[in-house]
């Protein structure tokens, strides 16, 4: 029954690898975004959500690689204002490249006493 089990978890992410192998083309991701794409979607308000959330989960995700909770000291519209300013100052940038240098700006701009180590 095990060996049965294994077979059919084995088929199974076999059949969901070709299924995102075929569907790669379509696949994409907010950190690939040219700032363009983030200033058109702030601009027109169509679908902020989605790069919004992906900015705060990337800054979260630099705070715990770090081991540094620098986001106890700003807000996530700060945030958001940031990454405009990062991508009218850099167009041609990914919005990733502006995440890390969001992250760094905050980092640099903390009191003497560092933040709260994760």
């Amino acid at each position: 029954m095990a060996d049965d089990a294994g077979v059919r978890r084995a088929l199974l992410l076999s059949l969901a690898l070709l299924a995102v192998q075929g569907a790669r083309a379509d696949v994409t991701s907010i950190a690939d975004w040219p700032c363009a794409e983030w200033q058109q979607r702030r601009s027109s308000g169509e679908r902020v959500d989605a790069p919004q959330m992906w900015l705060s989960g990337y800054m979260t995700g630099l705070a715990i690689a770090r081991e540094l909770d620098v986001l106890a000291f700003t807000r996530p519209a700060k945030l958001f204002e940031a990454m405009d300013k990062f991508c009218t100052a850099h167009p041609e940038q990914h919005v990733s490249a502006g995440g890390i240098a969001i992250f760094d700006q905050i980092l640099h701009s903390l009191p003497t006493t560092p933040p709260r180590a994760l």
